[in-house]
């Protein structure tokens, strides 16, 4: 599967999709469709952001959103998403659910123990 016809499409699935409180930084970044994992994971409740882990029991395919970003601007995500302390960026095949064929594309995975967190019951995010 290739990565899409650009240097660095993102994922994103939480507090950075349009119309929640973190979409800011993605201000200069292109829209380019929602997109949906492999059924591999689960999103966990951090409060007011989520975590997407690897999940073997009951995985679903998360629901986000595809952007074309900048390196300089896929470096601010990674210092946002305190990559290599929070969140490692790995790069996932996500489905194009506009039609459009499958793509990689970098998205953000938890790497903090979840003990008390709440695991979130749908595949999209929607801040509380």
């Amino acid at each position: 599967m290739p990565i899409l016809d650009h240097e660095h499409p993102v994922f994103v699935y939480g507090s950075l999709k349009r119309g929640q409180p973190n979409h800011r930084y993605l201000i200069e970044a292109e829209f380019l469709g929602r997109g949906r994992t492999e059924p591999q994971f689960a999103l966990y409740c951090l409060g007011p952001y989520p975590a997407m882990v690897r999940e073997s029991a009951a995985p679903i395919a998360v629901e986000g959103e595809l952007y074309r970003t900048s390196a300089r601007l896929l470096a601010e995500l990674d210092r946002f998403e305190a990559c290599g302390d929070l969140y490692e960026r790995q790069l996932l095949p996500i489905s194009r659910l506009d039609g459009d064929p499958p793509c990689l594309a970098w998205a953000y995975l938890y790497l903090r123990p979840l003990a008390g967190a709440t695991r979130w019951p749908m595949p999209s995010w929607t801040a509380r």
